[in-house]
């Protein structure tokens, strides 16, 4: 119980300085609960036999070939301009995001959005979690309220 305790509080602590990569510190704390016995390596791994960690995961991958491509260069010319105040990029940023929530899950538009977010943060001098923590919260709302969006629950299994 300890143990945990101290892993947990460790992991958070790493979180919150950004001494590494989420997931290097998560793999971690899960290798030292499973070393020292606190898990057995069937409820260690449990989590990965989950399809919704796989679906989400692909989410990420298509996210990914999307950004590397280019294709939703049209955003960064109408939502990220330098020239645009905060409140400007947020408002367009909220609406797009809310806009491709109703037809899409919000976690791969997120995942699209970051990078850009993290640009033009950077480009303009702003701190980035100006932009992301309105960004994560936003199209869970929209999404919700259209019956054609598929609702975050829908990675869980039945």
């Amino acid at each position: 119980m300890i143990l945990t305790a101290l892993t947990i509080t460790a992991i958070v602590i790493a979180l919150i300085r950004n001494t590494a990569r989420p997931d290097f510190i998560f793999l971690t704390g899960l290798i030292v609960l499973l070393i020292t016995g606190v898990l057995t390596p069937q409820q260690a791994f449990a989590g990965f036999a989950n399809t919704a960690v796989f679906t989400v995961a692909a989410l990420f991958i298509i996210a990914a070939a999307v950004r590397r491509t280019r294709a939703l260069r049209f955003l960064d010319r109408s939502i990220f301009r330098d020239h645009l105040g905060i409140r400007s990029v947020i408002f367009r940023m909220m609406a797009s995001a809310g806009f491709f929530s109703a037809f899409l899950n919000n976690t791969p538009i997120v995942a699209m959005l970051i990078p850009q977010v993290q640009e033009w943060a950077k480009r303009t001098g702003i701190s980035s979690s100006r932009l992301l923590i309105p960004l994560s919260t936003q199209p869970s709302p929209a999404a919700s309220s259209h019956s054609s969006a598929p609702p975050p629950t829908s990675l869980c299994p039945a």
